[in-house]
């Protein structure tokens, strides 16, 4: 079973930590690379048919139409 999804925070995170140490973890730049993350990951978000969270909460689907209703 999968975890919950993340939040667009957690994404934006993660990201920015990998961009920092990806560059060897220079001092004083944390607002460039958030900056940054925030921004890579807002571009995935805006692709067509990606279903991550946005605004950190996660995208709710409509429950499916009940099976027994189109057999009659």
């Amino acid at each position: 079973m999968a975890g919950p999804e993340k939040t667009i925070e957690d994404r934006v995170r993660d990201r920015a930590y990998a961009l920092w140490e990806k560059d060897g973890r220079p001092d004083g730049r944390s607002d460039e690379y958030w900056q940054q993350a925030r921004s890579e990951v807002e571009a995935e978000d805006a692709e067509p048919g990606n279903e991550s969270p946005v605004n950190g909460t996660e995208k709710r689907q409509p429950p499916p139409a009940a099976a027994g209703k189109a057999a009659r």
